[in-house]
């Protein structure tokens, strides 16, 4: 699940709020 906050998307999980930034950056890429 994917939430824009800040005007960044972040990756939102049931056991974490967000992905670090690297991390959502590369999944981001990845759903491209």
């Amino acid at each position: 699940m994917y939430e824009k906050r800040d005007g960044k998307w972040l990756i939102i999980n049931h056991h974490s709020s967000a992905m670090p930034e690297v991390d959502t950056r590369a999944a981001v890429a990845k759903a491209k």
